[in-house]
């Protein structure tokens, strides 16, 4: 992607820390190229930004409070509606008023759907132009799209996909063959890794469990990989992706909390298999990397069923639902590793 702007402020969604990973290598290239770069973003997104980009200067953001109580969808967007339309009426109420400080060429908003300014280029990088939704009736689900294309997406100038164009992606529908009144450009999956040889690693886990998400969907599937490792016949590690936690111990599980890039990528390397979720983020790393992973979608979130059954027994994933996980499933999957 070519950006000839050269002051740019780049938003980013907290929600979880998917969002401000997959960032990274977007803003180090911005960086790289002598661009003049402003960080806008909140919670546990903001911290990782920051812990990458300590020179940088930051804006910090409302958060969009967004949680998953319910494995049922309609039930956590009824929820959360309220918080998500109030966060990006701040978001938008606050771009405005750092554009009467501060002159902007660009604005690159990664899912922050308030980030943008009539005055100024406004970029929304998604890999959901579509969202996928649990509606048989074809009207109303074609109804409530086009209202969310309007609502969300058409403020912004240009779409950015972090996916590739061609039959071979990683969006699948969520953004091939949809239809929006913008430009659309697939910019590639972005990822802070980078793929390393498999062949170089001595293995110190068996399997390796990356949380990851909003809460209390999080913490649920923490203490259910807890339960399940408590006399596991296998190495394990737990990463919980959060720093401000209460510390918990256990005997079978290596627990670590908020890894940085380096760190996390030498435990990917170290650990033969992934159990992480089908959060996007989540998936263009392990493509990155060309590991295998196991991926569980976070239940009710529709986008993450989608993308599970989307690449189930492709080449580097199978998925399963949280309520089916169990010890068998996970030691066959360790066994075809083929490692």
């Amino acid at each position: 992607m070519n950006i000839t702007e050269t002051k740019i402020l780049y938003a980013v969604l907290n929600w979880g820390i998917g969002h401000a990973t997959r960032s990274i290598p977007l803003i180090k290239s911005l960086l790289n190229k002598g661009k003049k770069v402003i960080i806008a973003s909140s919670g546990n997104a903001l911290i990782v930004l920051k812990s990458e980009f300590p020179k940088a200067t930051f804006v910090e953001l409302p958060d969009y409070k967004i949680q998953y109580h319910s494995s049922f969808f309609w039930i956590n967007a009824l929820r959360n509606y309220g918080n998500v339309n109030r966060a990006v009426r701040l978001e938008n109420r606050k771009i405005a008023a750092i554009l009467l400080d501060s002159d902007f060429d660009l604005i690159i908003s990664d899912n922050a759907y308030g980030c943008f300014n009539p005055n100024v280029k406004s970029v929304l990088i998604t890999h959901q132009v579509e969202p996928f939704l649990p509606i048989k009736n074809s009207f109303i689900r074609k109804t409530i799209v086009k209202w969310f294309k309007n609502r969300y997406l058409n403020p912004f100038d240009e779409i950015w996909v972090p996916d590739f164009e061609g039959q071979k992606n990683l969006s699948g529908a969520l953004s091939h063959g949809v239809k929006i009144s913008k430009p659309i450009h697939f910019i590639g999956p972005q990822s802070r890794f980078e793929s390393s040889s498999k062949n170089t690693f001595s293995f110190d886990y068996d399997v390796l469990v990356i949380l990851s998400g909003p809460e209390p969907a999080r913490s649920q599937f923490e203490n259910l990989i807890l339960r399940l490792f408590e006399n596991a016949p296998f190495r394990a590690a737990l990463v919980r992706g959060l720093l401000s936690l209460k510390q918990i111990d256990s005997e079978t599980v290596d627990i670590f909390g908020l890894l940085d890039a380096t760190s996390l990528l030498d435990l990917i390397n170290r650990s033969k298999l992934i159990i992480c979720r089908s959060g996007y983020s989540s998936l263009m790393d392990m493509y990155a990397l060309q590991k295998r992973a196991l991926i569980v979608p976070t239940p009710g979130q529709t986008e993450q069923e989608y993308l599970a059954e989307y690449h189930n027994n492709s080449e580097f994933f199978t998925s399963i639902l949280e309520k089916d996980l169990n010890l068998d499933i996970i030691i066959e999957q360790i066994s075809q590793q083929g490692l």
